[in-house]
């Protein structure tokens, strides 16, 4: 427990540094805040570690090439989402794959269908589904979609702060609810330890946790309009807090099952008490997509 506690700080303290690199370095970097790359590197650093815990994971499932390939693949990704947006990350993953699959040539005898499966779902999962982090930190730069509303610097912060807020209250809720109260088990062959009770324990400590990422940029002077109404502001990020709650369990339970399918305890040995880069990122792997979604396509709809 002491060892999770003190690994539990040194990542608090590297979010809370990297989140003031992005509020207060704005030196702009061909058009790209430098405190918003600052903050793209540091989601490539938890997409290549991932990456590299996975393949770790597979072990003999996938060849030597195909594991430099999915470790390589968060360093291009990210940079061309950032200057580039949705085009650039279709590119380099269309690219990626046609390098997959062109191995087969070169290693035939050594390289299946199998683990080929193995190693696009190494890119996906994390690398691909974390680069939707990237377009919610250049909110205010990246055009997703023709009647987009260009959000605000305090609007995108806020976005972003949902996901790395709203995780660890979940988890933390989840824990001390289910603790105490234990009772049913929510899914027993999968995780024999997380039950019903602490589950809705996390989706309330979710709802807490989005609440508070409305208010935490406020606190450095950065106000959020959204909706124009403070009130339905701090109900929308409640309800959003709740969503990511409830997908947070989710990516975990499904973290828990590739594991137990891969017989192994922790993805990796990167966070001493807690594990891999993997274990400690399961959950909000499943809220990006969504909040992406929500702010950059559905919001929008009503803010124009």
């Amino acid at each position: 427990m002491k060892k999770r506690i003190l690994t539990g700080l040194v990542i608090f303290a590297a979010l809370i540094v990297f989140f003031l690199l992005k509020i207060y370095v704005q030196v702009e970097v061909f058009e790209r805040k430098l405190g918003g790359l600052f903050f793209d590197a540091f989601i490539m650093f938890m997409a290549g570690a991932g990456a590299y815990e996975m393949t770790r994971a597979f072990k003999e499932k996938m060849v030597k090439a195909q594991r430099i390939l999915a470790v390589v693949f968060p360093l291009g990704i990210f940079p061309l989402v950032a200057f580039i947006g949705l085009v650039g990350a279709i590119i380099w993953t269309g690219l990626i794959i046609l390098v997959t699959l062109g191995l087969f040539i070169f290693d035939y005898k050594n390289i299946t269908i199998e683990s080929v499966a193995y190693t696009i779902l190494v890119y996906c999962y994390p690398t691909l589904i974390l680069s939707f982090l990237v377009s919610l930190n250049h909110m205010e730069d990246i055009k997703v979609i023709p009647y987009y509303k260009f959000y605000t610097f305090e609007e995108g912060l806020c976005a972003l702060m949902l996901i790395f807020v709203v995780s660890p209250f979940a988890d933390m809720f989840a824990f001390f609810v289910g603790s105490a109260v234990k009772g049913r088990k929510l899914s027993p062959e999968i995780s024999p330890n997380k039950t019903v009770s602490g589950a809705i324990g996390g989706i309330f400590g979710g709802t807490l946790g989005g609440v508070i990422a409305y208010f935490i940029p406020q606190i450095f002077g950065y106000v959020p309009a959204y909706f124009g109404v403070k009130a339905l502001n701090i109900v929308f990020f409640a309800a959003m807090g709740a969503v990511c709650a409830l997908l947070t369990e989710f990516g975990d339970l499904v973290e828990s099952a590739i594991k137990r399918r891969l017989g192994v305890k922790d993805m990796g040995k990167l966070l001493p008490g807690h594990g891999g880069m993997m274990d400690r990122i399961d959950g909000f792997l499943f809220a990006c997509p969504v909040v992406v979604v929500v702010f950059c396509v559905i919001l929008p709809m009503f803010m124009a």
